[in-house]
């Protein structure tokens, strides 16, 4: 790809330490390209690709996650307040996590939602004995 921006917005970039490609598109935000596919949410599926396909030591910013999972930034920052991301680290004044830290907190959400329907559904059935 050309230094020329391209149809789709996003000019060139350089390899990372990953085998992955960072772009800049050209409002500014930081995209991490794997292969050909940017990370990207599929909208008829609601599918999020991009934080499990990525080395768990890669840096997000807010303006990354919003783009995957196709929300504005300050909503990024509304889902760490209502602990449904983790905390973010500061790192050169600005705010990132690692794909590893959203995908093990996700996977903790998860494992907790599934503990207490389990426990919601004995206590169910406690009820009707």
């Amino acid at each position: 790809m050309s230094n020329e921006h391209s149809r789709s917005g996003v000019d060139g970039g350089v390899p990372d330490r990953h085998g992955g490609v960072h772009r800049r598109d050209v409002r500014g935000v930081a995209a991490v390209q794997e292969g050909a596919q940017l990370m990207s949410t599929d909208a008829t599926s609601g599918v999020v690709r991009g934080v499990a396909d990525l080395p768990a030591d890669t840096l997000l910013d807010a303006a990354a996650l919003a783009r995957m999972f196709g929300k504005c930034k300050k909503s990024v920052f509304r889902a760490v307040d209502r602990k449904e991301l983790p905390a973010p680290s500061m790192m050169f004044g600005k705010r990132v996590w690692t794909a590893g830290a959203v995908r093990d907190h996700l996977a903790r959400r998860q494992a907790q939602a599934i503990r207490d329907a389990e426990r919601q559904e004995t206590r169910r059935a406690a009820d009707f004995s």
